[in-house]
């Protein structure tokens, strides 16, 4: 399942395993598609057009680049569903780690 994952994304799934690596995987994976969506773009099958740049530890707080903006997300789980909410981008934010 990390396969699906850019190089770029690796230190944040690293040392993960089982349930976590799962658990961290659909998150990055969810916000991704919620980025994409709200670009009102899609993944257009190229999912590694976005990178989760940054992260908080629970993995709710996300930043997502693609080479139109940064896209500000946040992944709930809610029971067994997974919710991810993108913000509409204010232009080109610049990351920090």
């Amino acid at each position: 399942m990390a396969e699906a994952l850019a190089p770029q994304e690796a230190s944040l799934v690293r040392g993960l395993h089982g349930d976590a690596l799962n658990e961290r995987v659909l998150r990055l994976w969810c916000a991704k598609e919620a980025a994409a969506k709200c670009l009102g773009i899609g993944l257009q099958g190229k999912p590694s057009a976005f990178v989760v740049a940054s992260t908080d530890a629970a993995c709710e707080n996300l930043l997502v680049q693609h080479e139109c903006s940064t896209i500000q997300t946040q992944v709930f789980r809610q029971d067994d569903t997974i919710i991810a909410v993108a913000r509409q981008p204010v232009g080109r934010l610049e990351v920090h780690e």
